[in-house]
């Protein structure tokens, strides 16, 4: 055919031969004066005839069916199964595919073309011989992602991580950290959270959409609330009645003597302990119940210490003395770094390094004496009783 040739298919009986198998017109512009009807042979003959309007016959060159047959378009449609869109293509009869589109679908990975909307088969690949209109359906893998589960400064538990696939709900694995002195919130994907993004077992999905993808979860912790006491014994009060803490928090309390009475020490009720400070100030770890212990003092004397220690009433039976006994107080250093020097009165006078006082008050009326304590070279701590 010359390179002004054009065809077109058509099946009717054409001129006057009664000739009704395949056929196609061929005009060959300013060659032939007239249209000429390419009648094709039956099947297993390579070429046919050229017959005008007229009745005749012209030679058709010996054209065969599959080479008129490459000259018409094939149209291929694709259907992405909720991928991106890919646009229709053309290809020539009997070609191939060629380059064939690869879509993206968040969460899965692309598993090829595919003819049957079913998906069986085997996949098209670009050398697949094309010969008829049809549409190419893809076919999608969902993506396997992975979550690692971290205690986040847990004190006991060991959890594996967990295997999980895109669009499909599956549950968190049972929480088996534990943490002393708290509570177990949930997990989050932020080690600094205190409040939990997802529950304990809670189903999930699509946590990320990447395949082979790694989330961490960090279990959050509520620190659990202690009850704590602080409480006076007759002869005076404290300033801090104790309340919930949590473990860690520092409790602080001032024991103040009622007139005629002198602090002597704190009671910790877990194991009977005497803590000598004053204030108080103890770490939380748990219940507890501090009791202010108070005894008999000297009216109008103030007794008390500089940095570093405490004093205290020496004996335990301070609720039957008379007006002519005599107390004895004592010293005890509390910081480290500080040891016990003298006692002295409200003048700066040195009184010694023991202090009794009798209990008359025409003697020691509005005095004030204190139990001196200075820095030392030696930071061990030592406790130091001057009775």
């Amino acid at each position: 055919l010359s390179s002004q040739s054009y065809v077109g298919f058509s099946t009717a009986s054409f001129l006057n031969s009664g000739v009704t198998t395949p056929f196609c017109w061929l005009r060959s512009g300013s060659s032939y004066g007239s249209s000429y009807a390419l009648r094709v042979g039956s099947s297993g003959e390579s070429g046919g005839d050229l017959v005008n309007d007229t009745g005749g016959v012209r030679p058709a060159a010996h054209l065969s069916l599959s080479s008129i047959a490459s000259l018409i378009p094939i149209t291929i449609t694709y259907n992405s199964n909720g991928g991106s869109s890919c646009a229709s293509i053309s290809v020539a009869y009997g070609s191939t595919y060629g380059t064939l589109p690869t879509p993206t679908k968040t969460g899965y990975t692309f598993d090829g073309w595919y003819k049957s909307s079913a998906l069986t088969g085997s996949a098209v690949t670009s050398s697949t011989t094309v010969t008829t209109n049809h549409t190419l359906y893809a076919k999608w893998t969902a993506n396997t992602y992975y979550i690692e589960y971290n205690g986040n400064n847990a004190t006991s538990g060991n959890m594996s991580v967990s295997t999980h696939t895109y669009d499909i709900a599956k549950a968190l694995t049972t929480n088996t950290y534990t943490r002393t002195g708290y509570s177990f919130l949930g997990w989050s994907t932020s080690s600094t959270a205190t409040t939990a993004t997802y529950t304990n077992g809670q189903n999930v999905t699509n946590l990320t959409s990447i395949n082979g993808g790694l989330i961490v979860l960090y279990a959050v912790w509520q620190a659990n609330p202690y009850t704590i006491t602080i409480q006076a014994s007759s002869g005076g009060s404290v300033s801090s009645t104790g309340g919930k803490y949590a473990s860690g928090d520092t409790i602080t309390s001032f024991a103040a003597p009622n007139v005629g009475k002198a602090f002597l020490y704190w009671v910790r009720a877990s194991d009977n302990a005497q803590i000598l400070e004053n204030p108080l100030n103890q770490s939380v770890t748990k219940n507890e119940t501090y009791t202010a212990i108070f005894g008999a003092s000297v009216e109008g004397v103030n007794i008390s210490s500089t940095k570093g220690g405490v004093v205290y009433l020496v004996g335990d039976d301070f609720d039957n003395l008379t007006d002519t006994d005599t107390i004895t107080f004592a010293t005890k250093q509390v910081l480290q770094g500080y040891t016990f020097s003298h006692w002295e009165d409200m003048n700066g006078n040195n009184l010694g390094t023991e202090m009794s006082i009798r209990l008359q008050k025409s003697l020691v009326m509005d005095n004030i004496i204190k139990a001196v304590y200075v820095q030392s070279t030696n930071n061990s701590v030592n406790d130091q009783v001057n009775n």
